[in-house]
């Protein structure tokens, strides 16, 4: 699945926030569908970062020239950034990660409120719930640095009494 994208790629690749975890058990760490995982030939559904210095990164990011090695194919959780798919109890909503820089002053705009409308759009067509059935771990909960967006009702319906494994 492939989406469009609203940090442009320009602006993604010289940030220094994203693809780096202050420990290897960070929450931040990307989720894989399983589809992804082989495709990456990964025995899991998380990556495993790397540790360089006193920072773990994300086993595809080339930290000394700071971009991503598989960026053209990267997963839905990295296309998806800085929006999230979170869960609180069974409902599951669409946040933004306040630590974007990109993402601060854009929150109130048209543009980026269309992009939530097409994610939402997209993120609650019968292919992604399909998709997203067959891997709970997909969705997790993220700390309190997230702001709310929207909750994705059809995505909330599919976890209501579910017992989705931890990730």
């Amino acid at each position: 699945m492939s989406l469009k994208q609203f940090v442009e790629q320009k602006y993604c690749l010289s940030c220094q926030g994203c693809c780096r975890f202050q420990d290897a058990n960070s929450i931040w760490i990307l989720r894989l569908f399983n589809q992804e995982r082989r495709r990456l030939k990964l025995e899991k559904n998380t990556l495993t970062p790397i540790k360089y210095k006193d920072i773990f990164f994300c086993p595809y990011f080339n930290q000394t020239k700071n971009y991503c090695k598989i960026y053209r194919k990267r997963p839905l959780d990295c296309q998806l950034y800085p929006i999230l798919l979170n869960r609180d109890k069974n409902k599951i909503f669409l946040v933004v990660d306040n630590k974007c820089s990109f993402i601060k002053d854009k929150k109130q705009t048209k543009k980026f409120k269309k992009y939530i409308h097409y994610l939402t759009r997209v993120l609650q067509s019968k292919k992604f719930i399909k998709k997203i059935s067959k891997n709970y771990d997909f969705i997790t909960t993220y700390p309190s640095d997230v702001a709310e967006i929207i909750e994705l009702k059809k995505l909330s319906s599919l976890f209501h009494g579910a017992k989705p494994s931890s990730a």
